[in-house]
């Protein structure tokens, strides 16, 4: 029974991960990236992973990049680098040298770098790195490097309690022995084999599997591709996600909707975020006895009498239509 059951386990994870790298494998053939070069005196078409350092890269916009290049001519050029940097707006190039090796990959005007995308203009660039060489890629390697054999949560529970259940059946096979004076025959060392065998649930680790297996099978309805099965512990562990910055998880605006002041209580703020208009209202708590009944309005046109069981309501009352300063 052990056996078929990691047999089992050991078939589901690499039958799903094997699906997931036949996917992964078919979104890389479908999003193969080329980039035009100088070759033999010719502009041609080479996919980007024949790129090698020393090339003349042609950059027009709607282009990615494929390697880190140093700019030599540019005309209104301007790329998206958010993917590496973190910047929301496209960063404008130029061919002056910088003094600063220092420099942080953002102010470095005069490079461009592998995966970022033209947004305007055009150019031309002398590769310098490629592949793992470039920031991207070392980004990539650092990431690699990182420690695969770190345990999940779920791993290092599972792992405590395999230590429980052995003591466990440690202190079961002793009891059976001492009930029989320890003089152990073949019936008694049997009785006490599987009555150790009994305090192991067998079905545990196909059932994680299974459970995990269906928890990626819902990620794939909603477009979300999982390749490894812990990960997909990581990802449902996730509470907040923390960004530096608007623009990058979210629309490049940054719009204030509610805030709580002592004197006031909450205040709701209602406007688009574009400009410093906006209006704000604020939320008074309401109470009411069993026999009390207010009148809500739910929808436009629609009222309805609740009544109020001793619980708290709420009522927004408009405070003002502020014009905010931009100071």
């Amino acid at each position: 029974v052990l056996i078929g059951v990691i047999a089992f386990n050991a078939a589901v994870g690499f039958l799903q991960e094997f699906k997931a790298e036949k996917t992964m494998d078919s979104l890389r053939k479908m999003s193969s990236p080329t980039s035009r070069v100088l070759r033999n005196g010719h502009q041609v078409v080479v996919p980007t992973i024949d790129l090698v350092p020393g090339d003349i890269l042609y950059l027009e916009s709607g282009d990615v990049i494929g390697a880190d290049c140093r700019l030599f001519e540019v005309f209104n050029f301007d790329t998206d680098e958010a993917l590496l940097t973190g910047e929301a707006l496209p960063i404008s190039k130029e061919i002056a040298a910088f003094s600063d090796p220092e420099l942080p990959l953002g102010d470095r005007i005069n490079l461009s770098f592998a995966s970022t995308t033209v947004t305007k203009g055009r150019a031309k660039a002398v590769v310098y790195a490629t592949g793992m060489t470039s920031e991207v890629g070392k980004i990539a390697k650092k990431l690699m490097e990182t420690d695969k054999n770190k345990k999940t949560p779920l791993q290092k529970g599972l792992d405590k309690m395999a230590w429980v259940l052995l003591a466990v059946a440690s202190v079961s096979v002793l009891i059976v022995f001492g009930a029989n004076k320890f003089k152990v025959n073949s019936d008694v060392l049997l009785y006490a084999i599987g009555l150790a065998i009994a305090t192991i649930p067998e079905g545990l680790i196909a059932v994680v599997t299974l459970t995990m297996s269906m928890g990626v099978s819902t990620l794939a309805k909603k477009r979300a591709l999982v390749r490894q099965l812990v990960a997909l512990e990581s990802l449902g562990s996730v509470t907040n996600i923390c960004s530096d910055k608007t623009g990058t998880l979210t629309q490049s605006k940054m719009v204030l909707v509610r805030a709580w002041l002592p004197s006031e209580g909450i205040l709701r703020v209602a406007g688009l975020g574009f400009e410093p208009v906006g209006i704000v209202t604020k939320t008074r708590q309401l109470t009411a006895s069993s026999d009390t009944r207010v009148n809500f309005a739910t929808t436009p046109g629609d009222e309805k009498s609740k009544l109020l069981d001793n619980d708290a309501a709420t009522e927004t009352v408009t405070v003002d239509h502020t014009t905010a300063s931009p100071n």
